[in-house]
């Protein structure tokens, strides 16, 4: 069996609702599979009260908490933006967590920025340094999918693809801001062994009076 053969059949093992995260996929009828959880390998543990990674193919509203996070902007693309940040987390003896965050305006090809994720936020203070900015994210919450495979720009496409046309059909969550990728795994895995999220942040849509 080949790589990609045995990661389609895992998929469809895997795919069906995680009802831990809140995540439901919709069926031709509208309705949702059985629930079935899912867990991945990790390279690192999850910042404190961090939500588990939802199924591969699985559209969902999930929330997470305020967080701390080491993040650059622009700086010559993901790879000198993951330097910059391991160098930073390693001069300063800060544990490594999952997912590193990215974030895209539009469709690029690098991320406008990158975050490191504190698992706990007293591991280090918040303030500038260098071309690294240490601060606390807001809660925040966002419709996601989750995918198998490298981190490539058609698949982070293909998943806001997806996104937006789940959200057309549930005009109760409005898009704010632009798409964000969870990498769960370092780049020294296999393609077919990384797994991320796609994401965009919602809020609740405000009722138009008289609608």
């Amino acid at each position: 069996m080949t790589p990609t053969a045995g990661r389609s059949i895992l998929l469809f093992l895997l795919a069906p609702l995680c009802a831990a995260c809140g995540c439901q996929r919709q069926s031709s009828a509208g309705g949702a599979d059985s629930s079935n959880p899912f867990k991945i390998k990790l390279d690192a543990p999850f910042p404190e009260g961090w939500p588990s990674p939802s199924p591969p193919g699985v559209v969902c509203i999930k929330e997470y908490p305020v967080v701390r996070a080491a993040r650059v902007q622009g700086k010559g693309g993901g790879d000198a933006q993951f330097m910059t940040l391991f160098h930073h987390i390693q001069e300063r003896k800060i544990p490594m967590s999952a997912p590193v965050v990215m974030e895209f305006p539009s469709a690029p090809d690098a991320p406008a920025s990158m975050a490191f994720l504190y698992a706990k936020s007293d591991f280090g203070p918040n303030g500038g340094f260098g071309g690294v900015t240490v601060s606390d994210d807001a809660p925040l919450k966002v419709v996601s999918v989750g995918a198998w495979g490298a981190y490539t720009k058609g698949l982070r496409v293909r998943g806001a693809a997806r996104l937006r046309e789940w959200l057309q059909s549930h005009p109760e969550w409005g898009p704010v801001g632009e798409v964000r990728v969870l990498c769960y795994h370092s780049p020294f895995h296999f393609p077919w062994n990384k797994y991320s999220e796609t994401q965009i942040r919602v809020l609740p849509a405000v009722p138009v009076p008289g609608a």
